[in-house]
């Protein structure tokens, strides 16, 4: 057991029979849980189903002992960042006046190099920012969006930009802006959600549909699908999204 846990805190585990499927910096606590662990359920196999007697057997065994010591080692120090994942809460906050420096520092970034930071002017932090919403503090926002009641249709809720930093792309982050978006807007008497993407953004048209919007009949057709040609210039398509609340 003092081999075990040398081992892992040597940052490499390597099982007594070869080296194990996992290497990097194992927390010993875990490790030394897993070893706990594995070895009642190894060695009651080892006693129940393999005759001690022959050599092979034995080495056999003793593989499978080491490997299962150090496989629940490796699973077990993998907890405590998936614990913590769980745990983690998003708090949705109206985006403030305070949000602007950062996010337009960033915005282009997050697209990939594409001049999008004059989408994101600062008039929607400072005087349209009553249904517009962030995730993160003002110096290191994880993703907003902007978005308010038309005034000339107060039935209708627009949707104006959504960011989100690409590391978090996968916590379901604009899903639960857009989530929150609805009802707020819903209570205040909206019944319908526009938006607008360009064409070329397959993976925004996606995502839309997936929330239940869709697609509002155009003056043309790319690639099969419905677009509002020059809706914001020349040669500026738009595909537009409708959602019912």
């Amino acid at each position: 057991m003092t081999a075990l846990v040398a081992a892992s805190r040597s940052g490499y585990f390597t099982c007594f029979c070869g080296p194990t499927p996992c290497g990097g910096a194992l927390s010993s606590v875990y490790v030394v849980a897993g070893c706990l662990i594995a070895l009642a359920f190894a060695l009651a196999r080892l006693f129940e189903d393999v005759p001690l007697q022959k050599k092979s057997n034995r080495k056999m065994s003793c593989c499978y002992v080491c490997r299962s010591i150090c496989l629940s080692g490796c699973i077990l120090s993998m907890l405590p960042s998936l614990i913590e994942k769980t745990m983690t809460t998003h708090t949705i906050r109206t985006l403030e006046s305070g949000d602007y420096e950062y996010v337009s520092s960033v915005v282009d970034e997050w697209w990939g190099g594409r001049p999008v930071r004059a989408l994101v002017h600062r008039i929607f932090f400072d005087h349209l920012n009553a249904t517009s919403y962030a995730i993160g503090p003002s110096d290191a926002v994880q993703a907003f969006l902007i978005g308010f009641v038309s005034q000339s249709k107060p039935n209708i809720a627009y949707i104006h930009f959504v960011g989100v930093t690409p590391a978090a792309r996968a916590d379901g982050l604009a899903r639960m802006l857009y989530e929150h978006f609805f009802n707020v807007v819903g209570a205040r008497g909206c019944t319908e959600v526009h938006s607008i993407t360009s064409v070329v953004n397959t993976a925004s048209i996606a995502f839309h549909r997936k929330l239940g919007f869709t697609l509002l009949p155009g003056s043309g057709e790319i690639d099969g699908l419905p677009v509002a040609l020059n809706y914001a210039g020349e040669g500026q398509h738009r595909v537009r999204f409708h959602k019912s609340l």
